[in-house]
């Protein structure tokens, strides 16, 4: 199996604490393996709504009104994102493995970083995830956009 990277981050409503306990609490379930390496590791302050619209576009051609609202949601938060590019055999995997499925929170063991921390939203009318990990047909655009923004560097 080949290296590969991934890009994992805290969404912006979660707050810095959490995020952090989320990111590098040594019983989070993203740090069961001890072989991947943090190539990034960024933390930004609040993002624009053209950051989430840029970051998010793949969402916009097959869901335009949830994309609208997560992106007003994401960019109206009082916070920034937590985030690490990491790197290894099988990351992508077991990143998207230990953070959960999306939309889903009664399926989400509470093991998972979502079954933990998702949430729902509009009196319980908009699901919530709480993190971000990149799906290999996703991971070049990820970074690419991060980049642009000057959020990491290439």
């Amino acid at each position: 199996m080949a290296l590969e990277k991934t890009v994992f981050f805290v969404k912006p409503y979660i707050d810095p604490k959490t995020a952090a306990e989320i990111l590098v609490a040594k019983d989070s379930p993203l740090r069961e393996r001890t072989d991947f390496r943090i190539v990034r590791a960024f933390a930004t302050p609040i993002l624009s709504l053209e950051f989430w619209e840029d970051f998010y576009s793949q969402v916009a051609q097959k869901h335009p009104v949830p994309f609208r609202k997560m992106c007003d949601d994401f960019a109206s938060c009082q916070y920034g994102i937590l985030g690490e590019v990491l790197e290894g055999e099988g990351v992508i995997e077991h990143m998207r493995d230990v953070m959960g499925r999306s939309r889903v929170i009664r399926e989400n063991p509470k093991w998972t970083v979502r079954g933990m921390y998702d949430s729902y939203n509009n009196e319980g009318k908009e699901w919530r995830t709480a993190t971000h990990a990149s799906t290999p047909d996703e991971v070049a655009k990820d970074l690419e956009v991060l980049a642009r923004h000057r959020i990491i560097s290439l």
